[in-house]
C-alpha cells in the first residue's frame, strides 16, 4: 500500500504517458492519506504527526513534515558558511562591483534592482549574508526559514546596524536568501551535485537519520514559495522551469 501512495504521489499517469510530478506535490493527496490512516489504524495526536504523514516523512523527525534532519543539516552547514563568508566580504571589500561579481551564485534570486543598488550600497549586501545565516537559527529552532520566522529572528537577534531592516525597506526580501541557500545545497548534494557535503562532513551526516525526503530540495523549495505571499513570481518562474 505505501509503495502504491508513494508511486501515486511521485507521478501521474494520462493514458500511456507517465508525468512526475513529487517536486510539484502538495503531498498525499486526502483521499490518498485518508485511506492510509484508516489501513494502519493510525492516530494523529499533533498537527507535527499529521504534517509528517501528508508529506512522506519516514523517520519521523521532519520538520512540519518536510524538511528531514540530513536535509535540515546540509542547509544549515550554507546558511552558516555562506552567511560568514559573505558577510566577511562585506566588511572586507569596499568595491561592491566585486563583491556581487564573486557572490553571483548567491545572489540568482535576488530582484535586479535590489542586486544593483547592492553594488553602492553595503547595508544591502550585509542584510542578505545575515538573511542567510538566519536560515541556521531557523532551522536548529524546528522551524520552516519562512519569511516570517527570518523576520522574527532578525527582531530577537537586536542587531545593530540594523542592516536586515534596510534590506526589507529597500525592497530585498528573505526568500532570495533562502532559495539560494536550497541552491548551494543541491551544488554540493551527493545525487544531484559535486558531493561535496557528504566527503566533508560525512562522519556527522552518517548519525543522522535516513528518510524518503532527504533530497527533497525542489519539493520543499516550492512548499516555502507557497506560504510567501510576496514569492509568487519566484514560484511560477521554478514552474516555467520543468
Amino acid at each position: 500500500m505505501d509503495a502504491t501512495l508513494e508511486e501515486r504521489r511521485v507521478k501521474m499517469e494520462i493514458n500511456l504517458l507517465t508525468i512526475p510530478r513529487s517536486d510539484d506535490s502538495g503531498g498525499y493527496p486526502p483521499e490518498h492519506f485518508a485511506c492510509m490512516v484508516l489501513l494502519r489504524n493510525m492516530k494523529c495526536d499533533s498537527n507535527s504527526e499529521l504534517e509528517r504523514l501528508v508529506y512522506g516523512c519516514t523517520c519521523g523527525q521532519c520538520i512540519s513534515g518536510l524538511i528531514s534532519s540530513r536535509l535540515a543539516y546540509a542547509l544549515i552547514c550554507q546558511s552558516e558558511i555562506g552567511g560568514d563568508m559573505l558577510s566577511e566580504d562585506s566588511m572586507m571589500t569596499p568595491d561592491g562591483d566585486s563583491w556581487v561579481e564573486w557572490n553571483e551564485r548567491y545572489l540568482q534570486h535576488v530582484h535586479p534592482a535590489v542586486k544593483q543598488n547592492m553594488r553602492t550600497n553595503k547595508t544591502l549586501r550585509l542584510g542578505f549574508a545575515q538573511f542567510l545565516g538566519y536560515i541556521a537559527h531557523a532551522l536548529n529552532s524546528q522551524h520552516l526559514p519562512t519569511t516570517a520566522k527570518l523576520i522574527s529572528v532578525a527582531d530577537d537577534m537586536g542587531e545593530w546596524p540594523p542592516h536586515t531592516r534596510n534590506f526589507l525597506q529597500r525592497g530585498g526580501r528573505p526568500i532570495s536568501a533562502v532559495l539560494a541557500c536550497f541552491d548551494m545545497a543541491m551544488d554540493q548534494d551527493r545525487y544531484l551535485g559535486d558531493g561535496e557535503h557528504e566527503t566533508v562532513f560525512g562522519d556527522k551526516i552518517e548519525k543522522l537519520p535516513q528518510c524518503r525526503n532527504d533530497v527533497e530540495f525542489i519539493f520543499v523549495q516550492r512548499r516555502l514559495l507557497a506560504l510567501d505571499p510576496s514569492a509568487g513570481d519566484e514560484l511560477a518562474r521554478m514552474r516555467t522551469l520543468d
